[in-house]
């Protein structure tokens, strides 16, 4: 649904490891310039997706808890 518009913020990880982003739950959202940003996590990865106000997606990786 969302891979193909998902830009990732970490190049590192390798294709075969990326999560499909199947399952996301509404985080909110926040005023941006001329629209409004919104903010999902996925259920199963953890990451944080946005989508923009102008209509692109960014992924931002969860961090590793050690």
């Amino acid at each position: 649904m969302l891979k193909s518009n998902i830009r990732s913020m970490e190049s590192s990880k390798s294709i075969e490891m990326k999560c499909p982003h199947d399952k996301l739950e509404f985080l909110g959202d926040q005023k941006g310039e001329k629209g409004v940003n919104k903010y999902y996590k996925c259920l199963k990865c953890g990451n944080v997706l946005i989508l923009s106000e102008e209509g692109t997606w960014y992924e931002v990786p969860a961090t590793e808890r050690q």
